[in-house]
């Protein structure tokens, strides 16, 4: 009797626990009516993030709302002018976003592991090298660019 009925208590915290949160859904597109897939969808309080999603290829998107004061949704996505709002209280939220340009500061570009120069392929092992790596053989086998064979060390079966 007594586990029957912390089971119906527990059922009952976790209804009350899941009636307090409420979704809202909806779909985001640009300026020309086209939807954008991967926007950010947050709803925040203050600086703290309480839960978020992305919109779907199609620009759909379904969160769920916590109960609660001050709470803001926030719409965010790379060349687009982020926008954020008081949530709204109906369970329909259609955005229009706009293109925003995105200043690059820095760009860093790194020079490849593997190089070839006539016929002599060289590479910076310490690209390929990992925690277990013990002996150069293990280095070598993350080259996608060589295959294992049982006769001969490996053979170079691809161009670069």
């Amino acid at each position: 009797m007594r586990k029957s009925l912390t089971i119906l208590w527990m059922l009952c915290v976790a209804s009350i626990a899941f009636a307090q949160q409420r979704q809202l859904s909806g779909i985001v597109s640009n300026g020309e009516g086209e939807p954008l897939a991967g926007v950010s969808v947050k709803v925040v309080r203050g600086k703290k993030i309480r839960t978020f999603t992305r919109t779907s290829g199609t620009g759909a998107y379904l969160i769920r709302i916590p109960e609660g004061d001050s709470l803001t949704l926030r719409f965010e996505r790379m060349s687009y002018s982020g926008i954020e709002i008081p949530v709204p209280s109906s369970s329909r939220f259609d955005v229009t976003m706009t293109e925003s340009p995105t200043e690059i500061r820095e760009v860093v570009i790194s020079a490849p592991s593997v190089k070839l120069r006539g016929d002599t392929l060289s590479f910076n092992v310490a690209a390929f090298l990992g925690k277990g790596d013990i002996s150069l053989e293990d280095a070598l086998k993350k080259f996608r660019v060589f295959r294992w064979t049982q006769t001969a060390l490996f053979s170079i079966w691809a161009r670069i």
